[in-house]
C-alpha cells in the first residue's frame, strides 16, 4: 500500500509563517514610526509657514525702518494667534509683502502650536514669532547650541535661538524675530 503524500503545508507551518510575517512587521513599523514621520512633515510646514510670515515682517521693516507695531492698539504689546484675518496679516497683505498666510498644520496640541505673534511700539523694534516643533524632543531642545529659552520664561538674551520643551504639551515651543533665528530641523 502506498503512503498519501501531503501537498499542502500542515496548520503548524502555516500559524508558524503568520507569527514570523506578524513578529517583522511588527518591527518595520516601530522602525519607521508613522506618528513621528507626520510631526516632521507639520514641522517642515510650520517652518515653512513662519520663514514667509517672517520674511514678509523683514520686508516691511526694511521698507518702514521698523516692524509691524501696536501703535495705535488699545493694547501694547499684542499677544495674537496669526489667522489670516488678524492685524498683523492684513498689514502683511494690504502692503502686499504676503499673498496669503499659511496656515498653521493641525496637531494634536493644537492651541500652543499655532502661530502667534507678539507686537511692540515702533520705537522698541522688535517682533517675535511664536510656533511649535512637536516632533523635537526634550533632549534635541536642550542640545541645540546657542539656546537662549532653556527653562522658558520671555525671549531674551544674546543667543541665537530660543526655544523651550512645554512638558504639559509634549511640544518644543520656539520664537523668533529680530533677533533669533528658525532652528535647523
Amino acid at each position: 500500500m502506498k503512503a498519501a503524500i501531503s501537498k499542502g503545508f500542515t496548520f503548524i507551518e502555516v500559524v508558524t509563517v503568520v507569527a514570523i510575517l506578524g513578529i517583522i512587521s511588527a518591527l518595520v513599523l516601530a522602525a519607521i514610526n508613522p506618528g513621528r514621520r507626520v510631526a516632521s512633515a507639520r514641522d517642515a510646514d510650520r517652518v515653512t509657514g513662519v520663514k514667509q510670515i517672517k520674511t514678509a515682517i523683514d520686508s516691511y521693516q526694511a521698507l518702514h525702518n521698523y516692524p509691524p507695531s501696536c501703535d495705535g492698539q488699545t493694547s501694547c504689546p499684542m499677544d495674537f494667534e496669526i489667522t489670516g484675518t488678524d492685524f498683523l496679516s492684513t498689514i502683511l497683505k494690504n502692503g502686499d509683502f504676503l499673498k496669503t498666510v499659511p496656515p498653521s498644520p493641525a496637531t494634536p496640541s493644537a492651541g500652543i502650536c499655532k502661530y502667534h505673534a507678539y507686537l511692540y511700539l515702533k520705537s522698541q523694534n522688535k517682533y517675535w514669532l511664536s510656533f511649535c516643533l512637536e516632533g523635537w524632543s526634550k533632549s534635541q531642545v536642550e542640545s541645540l547650541p546657542d539656546n537662549d529659552g532653556i527653562g522658558g520664561g520671555s525671549p531674551e538674551g544674546t543667543g541665537r535661538y530660543w526655544c523651550y520643551f512645554s512638558d504639559a504639551d509634549g511640544v518644543a515651543v520656539c520664537w523668533v524675530g529680530i533677533q533669533y533665528e528658525i532652528p535647523p530641523l
